[in-house]
């Protein structure tokens, strides 16, 4: 019988072959231990989700309940929840959203400055395929790579195949790191055709997301799947 526990370590670095068993095998999982349930199912999340008065988000969004009662939207329930969402979103437009890219690049940028790498260092690129155009991931990257001493080449988002390998091959770099967070079946193909078009030597670490979604593509190019930002330190230390 499977047991589930969220603090659990080996979950937290790859929870998917947990979800899958909860799924096929406790769809209601109850743990006693932590005094929790879980639901795992598509149908049946949704529907509690929408079930607001016999699934209340005031009681706290924590196993603990440490934030019940705390005046939060995601701890409010309808009508307050409704009138106070309403408000928030107009303030989280995408265009307001959007419109934080330059600081954000910016303040990375001047991050990375702060890191200097030496004449002799090992070039580490950086990058999203096309078609994915969120790099908060891959930034902070940079920075890890940054502080690690290595020399970075940030070449940003939404790149095609050829422009990749490009400047991989022009910096002679040692890694090309890739960052996967849109859930966009066509980045597949993108991933496909870096893998094809990049030196065969150059090591390719990619993580993000969505990068699991590609696993069949990573194993087959025997890249490696990098989960989070805990496992690339450690491989930037390297």
């Amino acid at each position: 019988m499977i047991e589930f526990n969220p603090y659990d370590k080996a979950f937290a670095n790859d929870p998917y072959p947990v979800y899958k068993r909860l799924r096929d095998e406790a769809p209601v999982y109850q743990c006693a231990p932590l005094n929790f349930y879980a639901i795992s199912r598509y149908a049946d999340v949704l529907e509690a989700h929408r079930d607001f008065k016999t699934f209340s988000s005031a009681g706290g969004v924590t196993i603990e309940g440490l934030d019940a009662m705390i005046p939060l939207l995601i701890v409010k329930d309808p009508p307050e929840h409704l009138w106070h969402k309403a408000l928030i979103t107009k303030v989280f437009t995408p265009n307001r959203m959007g419109s934080l890219e330059p600081f954000i690049r910016n303040l990375v940028s001047s991050l990375l400055r702060l890191y200097p790498a030496s004449a002799n260092a090992d070039a580490i690129v950086l990058a999203t395929p096309a078609l994915d155009r969120h790099e908060f991931g891959l930034l902070l990257a940079a920075l890890l790579a940054a502080m690690h001493g290595w020399r970075v080449i940030y070449l940003g988002a939404d790149l095609p195949a050829p422009e990749i390998a490009h400047a991989v091959r022009l910096t002679n770099a040692r890694v090309l790191v890739l960052n996967v967070s849109v859930a966009n079946s066509r980045i597949g193909d993108e991933l496909t055709a870096i893998s094809r078009v990049l030196p065969i030597s150059t090591p390719v670490w990619i993580g993000g997301e969505e990068a699991t979604r590609h696993k069949e593509i990573i194993e087959r190019a025997n890249w490696v799947l990098v989960r989070n930002l805990e496992e690339l330190d450690d491989m930037l230390k390297r």
